[in-house]
């Protein structure tokens, strides 16, 4: 009675000092009478609110776009009338030059016209003036002939004046000639200042048209000046929309870094209660261990005690030598399943060299243990982190998980392993990769990777990233002139830059730059021969070479 009590008083005290040591957030005990059973919880707060950030961020960035393609509709559109305007009114400018540059032509022909009228004209007071004279001189000389004279007087004033009549009489023929011909001309002339009136008349009607039309192209230039004051005022009032929009997405930005902030904080005490989980776990494995041995000496004192030894020094030496739990501290889940256990699940083990031990998942098949480095089946977590997180490890072994580079090179220099990795793709195919020699140096050498013998049917595409160290996105460790972590959104054992990447973006099956400015799958490029082919799932997992 005294033994089963003492047994029934272990087995409550382990459960209390679990439930006590987590506080009951991640952690519920259960005790009955087979013993404690506990099960552990995995909380995720922020997806919702970071979901919730991108697709504001998402409507935004559309909301912007077509605010910013109606403005250059606008624009586009007033520049294409100013530009029609423009033409308008310069060929109406070279239509006023042309005119002016008629009516001076037709000036100068009139100025030369009205010399030559007034040069005939002084022509035509000259043959006056010489009629006049000739009337004269013909008057003066009929005067004389009515004087009386002898005969011989008489007759030679006779001979004379007919002789004097004659010249008379042709030099009036000859001004009479001269002065037809002079008619002529001035008619002529006449007519040419008339003709020249008549353009005047038109270039003046001409004139009068073109300025009323300058005065309609000025109203229409002024109406169009008033629409583009009012589109820069449109435009100013979707500038200010915009700037309020941009300090909506500022506020949003702030209120993310302060999630993030938050978050990071709570990552931390996340980290630091699966530290203390782990620092439990191992205490109650210490303790079940320690359970278990005392329960079988506790049977194999019952046996002495039927068989009469004593019992006294037994239990005393029972007392003082706990069993030890250093040596019995599984490595991999190899020696899990050597020591009996075969469902796949979360165990505790602790890699040579390594200060607490670790929750990681095994999965036990082909009658051996693989421990789990690293799962996507889901697209759920973000895989494009920094140096630190991919140090020690992200995710939910339950899930989508990398394990941490660290703790890879710890197994992989404790042991020879080998290298497993499983991928499906989108149409239910499956195929797999074996490598075996898989090894992952120290941080100093930033966690190269060491891979060769490869056997499988989804063809080598990790022996290209042999030799090569890892690279995140705030830490560049490839052969590329471009950052392949940063642009692929993922880390990995980069070379320049990949022919495997399985911790790229979740993207769905066959994707192109549409949806992404790089090769940024999932991807092992020799399975689908092409890099724009994004895997549904993907393991990877090893076991000992030698079990």
């Amino acid at each position: 009675m005294l033994d089963a009590l003492r047994s029934l008083f272990i087995m409550l005290v382990t459960c209390m000092f679990v439930f006590a040591s987590i506080g009951g957030s991640a952690v519920s005990a259960i005790f009955d009478k087979n013993g404690c059973a506990y099960t552990f919880n995995v909380w995720h707060p922020d997806e919702d609110i970071l979901r919730q950030v991108k697709d504001l961020q998402v409507q935004f960035s559309n909301f912007t776009n077509y605010a910013e393609a109606q403005v250059s509709r606008i624009q586009r559109n007033v520049i294409h009338e100013m530009r029609q305007y423009d033409n308008s009114t310069s060929y109406l400018e070279s239509q006023i030059l042309q005119m002016n540059v008629d009516n001076m032509q037709a000036k100068l022909q009139h100025n030369h016209l009205s010399a030559e009228v007034n040069i005939m004209r002084r022509d035509m007071e000259d043959m006056n003036r010489k009629v006049d004279d000739l009337e004269m001189d013909y008057f003066s000389l009929k005067a004389r002939g009515r004087e009386p004279r002898n005969d011989s007087v008489r007759k030679g004033h006779r001979s004379m004046s007919k002789d004097f009549i004659g010249m008379m009489k042709n030099s009036v023929g000859d001004l009479k000639a001269e002065w037809l011909l002079m008619k002529r001309e001035l008619d002529d002339i006449r007519g040419e200042n008339l003709q020249l009136k008549h353009g005047q008349n038109n270039l003046k009607n001409d004139t009068s048209s073109l300025r009323q039309v300058m005065r309609s192209l000025s109203g229409e230039i002024q109406a169009v000046e008033g629409r583009d004051w009012r589109v820069p005022q449109s435009s100013q009032h979707v500038q200010t929309e915009m700037s309020g929009l941009k300090r909506d997405l500022k506020r949003i930005k702030d209120d993310q870094s302060d999630l993030k902030s938050d978050t990071n904080e709570m990552r931390n005490e996340i980290a630091t209660l699966h530290t203390s989980n782990i620092r439990v776990q191992k205490d109650l494995h210490e303790l079940q261990l320690d359970s278990t041995r005392f329960r079988e000496k506790l049977e194999s004192l019952r046996r002495e005690e039927r068989r009469g030894g004593e019992t006294e020094v037994t239990r005393e030496r029972l007392e003082s030598n706990l069993p030890s739990t250093d040596d019995v501290v599984p490595r991999d889940c190899h020696e899990i399943y050597q020591a009996g256990y075969r469902t796949s699940g979360l165990y505790n083990v602790q890699a040579k060299g390594a200060r607490l031990m670790t929750a990681v998942y095994c999965e036990m098949v082909n009658k051996t243990g693989y421990l789990v480095l690293h799962r996507r089946i889901d697209g759920l977590l973000n895989f494009n982190r920094r140096w630190l997180e991919y140090k020690h490890g992200f995710g939910n072994p339950y899930g989508e998980f990398y394990i941490g580079n660290e703790l890879i090179h710890l197994l992989t220099k404790q042991k020879q392993y080998i290298l497993r990795v499983d991928m499906w793709d989108w149409e239910g195919n499956k195929a797999y990769a074996e490598y075996n020699v898989f090894t992952v140096e120290d941080e100093s050498s930033h966690y190269r990777l060491h891979v060769n013998g490869y056997r499988g049917d989804a063809g080598d595409s990790l022996n290209y990233h042999d030799n090569m160290a890892f690279s995140t996105e705030d830490v560049d460790n490839d052969l590329h002139t471009r950052h392949c972590a940063a642009e692929n959104k993922g880390g990995w054992w980069f070379n320049s830059c990949y022919s495997s990447h399985l911790n790229g973006v979740f993207h769905t099956a066959w994707y192109s730059q549409s949806r992404s400015n790089y090769a940024d799958g999932v991807v092992w490029y020799t399975w689908k021969e092409s890099e724009f082919y994004s895997l549904k799932q993907a393991e990877m997992k090893i076991r000992p070479k030698v079990p």
